[in-house]
């Protein structure tokens, strides 16, 4: 995905849910609106990271498929609050 104005957290290989927890964390520590780029392990996991991070009220921007990975561009809207 290469965007240059996003911080990028690379979670290849970090397993559920502790990929999760760590966009999570970081996420937090950043800017209302701003985003962050997530590089997350295909399958089960990306679908977990998604799924988490939607229902905790972060934005997927952009999702794109990579060899054998996904690159998520995640807004941080700086709403916290869990559905």
């Amino acid at each position: 995905m290469q965007n240059e104005s996003a911080p990028k957290l690379d979670l290849r290989g970090v397993k559920c849910p502790m990929n999760y927890v760590k966009a999570k964390l970081a996420l937090e520590k950043q800017d209302p609106e701003s985003s962050l780029e997530l590089l997350v392990d295909f399958g089960e996991s990306v679908e977990s990271v998604i799924k988490s991070l939607e229902k905790d009220g972060y934005k997927i921007e952009k999702f794109v498929e990579l060899e054998g990975f996904c690159s998520l561009l995640v807004r941080n809207l700086g709403n916290f609050n869990v559905k």
